[in-house]
């Protein structure tokens, strides 16, 4: 849809305790160094189901803004300062964005931004008069024009949303712990960036051993190249994840994407000595202490872990989907209309599905 007369647009907010409303809200007109995207594809990630379980005291000043970080679409409208950029170019948006001139940012980091209170994700920019950005559960998106790369004609706008976060995360914790070429990895946690790690380890070659207790969800990942699907419920789930990597030693690398206790320790208990473990989840139970020492000490394994990804590695992942013919639009099992928003939602939250995407409404 264009822009009418009356500049409403709808958009998607978190009502507390699984409930969204969309709401009309004036169409935010961008800075001197912003641009106005129309949606084409937004996706839900699973960190934007924090927001919908919780409750509307927990939501606090999340409550009322419009939700969502992971969106392609085409420039509307840009600011006068903006260059490299033009209205129609087609755009994945980057998901989060710092103050732009620190050293983290200058370096592509904007998620460690050094100057405080700068570091936004898009949903953030909400709480500034003007608005710095907007969520991407809406029929336009407003937000930095650094966040914005021109989208390659042969990706589909899916593919963009899916890059702004969820693929690229998934493709910094793989870069940052040097898998290769034959490689077993385990991967515990087969959402949809659990999900996009895999299609990627299949694309470098490596051997992939995912981990999950859905069954709906084990099985996409055997789609998208999971050699081997571990049921993460079994009491012999360790066990069963070292017997299938080369030798019996233990797998090389293991990356959690699931956030819990238990499956951070299976994927350290899982690697063989001198191992890699790559930590990526977020969940309620994160925070607790409760990784051993003696992992260090007697097994020599090599624990890290990212915040999201970093901007700079968009180049790197679409030049190795162009090369590799990589998709990440298979992933989304489910699409909706904006103004099914509470069905999609409904939908993603069974954790039987893949990714779940919202497109503009007719």
């Amino acid at each position: 849809m264009r822009l009418s007369a009356i500049e409403i647009m709808i958009g998607v907010v978190f009502l507390g305790d699984k409930q969204v409303e969309n709401r009309e809200f004036s169409t935010p007109e961008p800075s001197e160094d912003q641009v106005l995207v129309r949606m084409e594809a937004t996706t839900i990630c699973g960190s934007d189901m924090h927001y919908y379980r919780s409750s509307a005291k927990d939501l606090s000043d999340r409550l009322g803004l419009i939700g969502g970080h992971e969106v392609a679409g085409t420039i509307e409208r840009m600011g006068g300062c903006v260059t490299g950029l033009n209205v129609g170019d087609r755009v994945s948006v980057f998901h989060l964005y710092g103050c732009g001139n620190c050293e983290m940012c200058r370096k592509g980091y904007p998620q460690y931004c050094l100057v405080p209170g700068a570091a936004s994700g898009l949903v953030r920019g909400q709480l500034s008069s003007p608005w710095r950005s907007s969520g991407t559960f809406a029929d336009y998106v407003i937000t930095p024009a650094s966040t914005c790369f021109k989208l390659p004609a042969s990706m589909d706008y899916l593919d963009g949303a899916i890059l702004g976060c969820s693929a690229i995360t998934a493709y910094q914790i793989i870069e940052k712990l040097g898998i290769a070429a034959g490689d077993f990895v385990a991967v515990y946690g087969l959402g949809p960036v659990g999900m996009c790690a895999t299609i990627i380890l299949k694309a470098l070659s490596a051997h992939v051993v995912g981990v999950d207790l859905s069954p709906g969800r084990s099985a996409l990942a055997s789609k998208f190249g999971a050699g081997e699907v571990v049921n993460a419920s079994s009491a012999n789930c360790v066990e069963e994840v070292v017997s299938l990597s080369y030798g019996g030693r233990g797998v090389d690398a293991a990356i959690d994407f699931s956030g819990n206790p238990t499956a951070v320790m299976n994927a350290i208990r899982s690697v063989k000595v001198l191992g890699k473990v790559g930590l990526v989840g977020v969940g309620p139970r994160i925070s607790e202490q409760f990784i051993s020492p003696s992992t260090f000490a007697t097994r020599g394994v090599w624990i890290t872990g990212i915040s999201v990804s970093n901007a700079n590695l968009w180049y790197d992942l679409v030049r190795l989907m162009t090369t590799k013919n990589v998709s990440f639009a298979p992933v989304v099992t489910e699409k909706y209309s904006l103004n099914d928003s509470a069905k999609a939602f409904e939908a993603f939250d069974t954790l039987q599905t893949g990714k779940v995407a919202l497109l503009p409404r007719t």
